[in-house]
């Protein structure tokens, strides 16, 4: 005999994965002005089944005077929302979507932002600094109530200094997309102290695949690709600078390549440590960066020669022109189209162009005087390649 014994299992709450970039080290000048610094936290679930949601509290640290700073966001995102709860705690949870959402969300730069209280300094370090906590959330119909959720904790130091050096970088580029563009002429920079060096120079920003080269400080071109696959991979860090001359020099030959095939435009985010190291005086520059977009070169590929016959009764036969044609874009800004000129004797054109399809988002024009188009009306450069590839 066989006997049936139901098995129900109760859904449990995954762990998340949280990783964040700690210190956070930052600088206000002594006017009082609060900056703000971005926040680099990655945040995933092991959850396959998608019946989990992921979402953010943080925590920012209070003194005497109430919390010592707030968190803001760059970004414009319908389906994340970051909420102020009050008394320096906030919220980041997806409207919606799965774990994947809040990921994505907080790897773009500009997410999260720490903006210190007007006229605040001090150092929070460990678990007296910004806390994050990640929740992992079970929503599915069986539910072992001991486990609907599980959480991740980490803590994010942070160190706010006034500086009286008060260095400054502004600027922006326009630069061509796939050229390498100088752009230290495009970026000004300045500070008071005269003995205070730039100890660290980083570099975020920079979309995957996009190229930078500059004069190190040894006389020799450095170069760099980005990874740019997440805020907290892409940071690039310059060599260390032993005076303000080697420090200007990576500067001013600073060069700059937009990735392979896009215009996209971008911000660069320049992160400059001055000495001495232990006072954390820290501070992050914007640089915009606008991309002119240029036509990609054009693959084309034809066979020659075309033999073909004529009968004797003065009957002309059609031959199939075999052209192959593509186009390298990637962000689908391009439209690729051909001008085909059939040669010409005392009489005129020595034939004609047809086709034998009919294509409506394909349109072969004669222009006249043996001169043809094939135009596009609907879509990018792979459907005039399949056009051209039929028979």
């Amino acid at each position: 005999e066989e006997f049936s014994h139901p098995v129900t299992v109760l859904a449990r709450a995954d762990q998340p994965s949280l990783f964040v970039v700690s210190p956070l080290a930052m600088v206000q000048n002594l006017e009082g002005e609060s900056k703000s610094a971005s926040l680099q936290i990655s945040v995933s679930s092991p959850d396959e089944d998608g019946s989990e949601s992921l979402s953010l509290e943080l925590t920012v640290p209070s003194d005497s005077e109430g919390p010592v700073g707030s968190l803001t966001s760059d970004l414009v995102n319908s389906d994340v929302v970051l909420g102020d709860n009050g008394g320096g705690t906030y919220s980041v949870t997806v409207s919606e979507g799965g774990p994947d959402v809040l990921g994505a969300f907080l790897a773009s730069e500009g997410a999260l932002n720490f903006v210190p209280r007007v006229n605040f300094t001090g150092e929070l370090e460990g678990g007296a600094g910004i806390q994050v906590e990640a929740t992992s959330t079970e929503t599915g119909s069986a539910i072992d109530p001991d486990f609907a959720t599980a959480s991740s904790v980490a803590h994010i130091s942070v160190f706010v200094t006034a500086s009286p050096y008060n260095f400054n970088m502004t600027g922006s580029s326009i630069i061509p997309e796939d050229v390498m563009t100088d752009i230290g002429e495009d970026i000004e920079w300045s500070y008071s102290s005269e003995t205070r060096r730039v100890r660290l120079l980083t570099l975020r920003g920079l979309p995957e695949g996009a190229s930078l080269r500059y004069t190190a400080y040894n006389g020799q071109e450095a170069s760099h690709t980005s990874r740019g696959e997440n805020a907290v991979q892409n940071k690039y860090t310059f060599p260390g600078f032993n005076s303000k001359d080697e420090f200007a020099t990576a500067i001013s030959s600073l060069a700059i390549q937009s990735a392979p095939h896009s215009d996209e435009d971008f911000v660069l985010i320049f992160g400059v440590t001055l000495e001495p190291a232990n006072e954390h005086s820290y501070e992050e520059f914007s640089h915009p960066v606008t991309v002119l977009a240029r036509a990609d070169q054009p693959s084309l590929f034809v066979v020659s020669p075309l033999a073909m016959v004529q009968n004797l009764e003065g009957e002309s036969k059609s031959a199939s022109l075999q052209i192959s044609v593509s186009s390298p874009d990637e962000d689908g800004s391009e439209s690729l189209s051909l001008e085909l000129t059939v040669p010409s004797d005392s009489e005129g054109p020595v034939g004609s162009l047809t086709s034998d399809l009919v294509n409506s988002d394909v349109v072969l024009g004669d222009n006249g005087g043996g001169t043809y188009s094939v135009t596009v009306s609907e879509g990018g450069p792979d459907v005039l390649g399949a056009f051209l590839a039929s028979e």
